[in-house]
């Protein structure tokens, strides 16, 4: 990625609720959000395997679970790929494992996985996520998630 203290042109793939951006509020010279949905954050409507942009207009582009999403993730890295200036980083997080939480999720995304869809990339860095409080939470959440589906556990005999 250029350096911190040059203003970065950001793309957020998937980008409806940018969880992100404020980490990089003082970095940003542009910040724009690709998504399928309108939101109030979103700039253009479309898909990651078809971005509608020049090539190498981006410094970083963050895709925050959303690959999962795409019927073609390897298609979606390479557009991606496309878009990146020289030096630039595309962040991407996602679950490898978790339950499915609605019908338009494709794919979980094993480290194997992940390395085959960012083949265009240069520099593939994994770090899975296990230890931290986030982990914990979101662990937490996954069970409540799943065990209130139970009937014996939705109410009171």
């Amino acid at each position: 990625m250029r350096t911190l203290g040059t203003a970065l042109d950001v793309l957020d793939l998937g980008g409806r609720y940018q969880p992100y951006r404020p980490l990089l509020n003082e970095k940003v010279k542009s910040y724009v959000a690709l998504d399928v949905q309108t939101t109030e954050f979103v700039n253009v409507v479309g898909s990651g395997e078809s971005v509608p942009f020049k090539d190498e207009g981006f410094d970083p582009v963050i895709a925050t679970t959303v690959f999962e999403y795409f019927q073609r993730p390897h298609k979606a890295a390479t557009e991606v790929h496309g878009v990146l200036r020289a030096g630039g980083t595309l962040l991407i997080s996602g679950a490898a494992c978790a339950p499915r939480f609605v019908d338009e999720e494709c794919w979980r995304h094993t480290p194997r996985a992940l390395r085959s869809v960012l083949a265009p990339f240069s520099q593939i860095t994994i770090k899975p996520e296990l230890t931290s409080l986030g982990a914990v939470c979101r662990l937490t959440n996954l069970f409540l998630h799943d065990s209130l589906k139970l009937k014996p556990l939705q109410s009171p005999p």
